[in-house]
């Protein structure tokens, strides 16, 4: 058998599973079990696993975990929780079925939040992966960073990320804390010597709990469900920020929040009455409203 017959079976199994995206998701998989990433693949791809692999232990090691990997990724187990990991704005973020995978259409929460970043303090809720927070603290300037989560588990693998991808100067400048919201933060802020925030930023849960079952199963089944659950209308997070957000905002800091495709108008509600002005919102590359940013002049 050749890489590119197992290859072959793979796809063919994930695609009888009515897996998205079958052929990808099996070559990642077998790129994973055999170490190997494209370049390598193509050179090797109708060469004999016994050629490539003359140790029977080892091939049938390899060959196994792969077939394993088919098995979970079939029964709609996240691809990014086989591997242990996805990319996200260039940089590698480790995730487990603690935390939300990392989405391309969050890339553009780091995008408009990364526009001023010299001197800031900036915090991020409901930081999951850390994917956010550590990205623009790794691109931007700021000079603080708060990364905030209630579950203890996802704090840690964002510690774990931090630890990871961010040379030393800017580890330094990063803070973990486990907190519902803003419950803490203000003990952050006495303790700090910091008198609020440039930048409140966070990708919330947002989805109306009664579609939640609805979703593909690598979601509904297998992410955590208070990384998705956004009370009965999907809103409950943005009330609560809107409410708060203004009490640890320096005058002249922005919001920036990640919103459901439909969730514009209500959302740019709430912060209008708490305040905020000047709100901008940006598209993802679906086309689909995605970010919604403003000013709170105090």
């Amino acid at each position: 058998m050749t890489l590119r017959e197992l290859l072959r079976e793979g796809a063919f199994r994930l695609r009888e599973a009515l897996v998205p995206d079958p052929d990808y998701d099996a070559r990642q998989l077998l790129f994973h079990s055999f170490s190997l990433d494209a370049p390598a693949y193509l050179m090797k791809s109708s060469a004999e696993l016994s050629s490539l692999y003359p140790d029977e232990g080892e091939r049938a090691e390899r060959t196994a975990d792969f077939r394993r990997l088919l098995s979970e990724r079939a029964s709609r187990i996240p691809l990014q929780q086989l591997l242990g990991y996805t990319d996200f704005f260039g940089l590698r973020f480790r995730v487990s079925e603690a935390v939300l995978s990392p989405r391309q259409d969050t890339e553009i929460l780091v995008e408009e939040a990364l526009a001023e970043s010299a001197g800031k303090h900036a915090l991020d809720l409901c930081t999951g992966s850390g994917c956010v927070g550590i990205s623009l603290l790794y691109y931007g300037e700021f000079k603080s960073m708060l990364l905030t989560d209630l579950s203890a588990p996802a704090l840690r693998k964002a510690e774990e990320n931090a630890e990871r991808l961010l040379p030393p100067e800017k580890r330094a400048r990063l803070f973990l804390l486990r907190s519902d919201l803003f419950q803490r933060i203000s003990e952050y802020e006495r303790e700090k010597g910091i008198q609020g925030f440039d930048l409140i930023l966070s990708n919330p849960p947002y989805i109306r709990r009664g579609e939640i079952e609805s979703l593909e199963p690598e979601v509904s089944e297998h992410e955590p469900r208070m990384a998705l659950d956004g009370g009965e209308d999907g809103l409950f997070f943005y009330r609560e920020i809107a409410r708060e957000a203004p009490k640890h905002l320096r005058p002249g800091g922005r919001i920036c929040l990640e919103i459901g495709f439909d969730e514009a108008e209500e959302v740019s509600a709430l912060l209008l009455s708490a305040g905020f002005s000047e709100l901008s919102l940006r598209r993802d590359l679906s086309g689909k409203d995605r970010v919604l940013s403003g000013i709170f002049r105090g």
